[in-house]
């Protein structure tokens, strides 16, 4: 299930294995390059569009597409 994109700051989503194979090949391997499996991250912010959303972590310089994400 993939992550709530009306997430707000704060929120807590995670990577998980099956997640992790979500999306284009540069959607995966930015999470590949910068992310942790099972670890949980909190939301700073939120871009809901048409056809895709992003999601921006704390502490990571990098948006990332909402369909590599659960809610943790």
């Amino acid at each position: 299930m993939n992550m709530n994109i009306y997430a707000k700051p704060g929120d807590k989503v995670m990577v998980t294995e099956e997640s992790s194979r979500h999306g284009y090949d540069h959607n995966k391997a930015a999470v590949k390059e910068r992310l942790s499996l099972n670890t949980v991250y909190i939301v700073e912010e939120m871009e809901v569009h048409n056809f895709s959303s992003s999601v921006k972590l704390q502490g990571i310089d990098w948006w990332f597409n909402t369909v590599n994400f659960e809610d943790a």
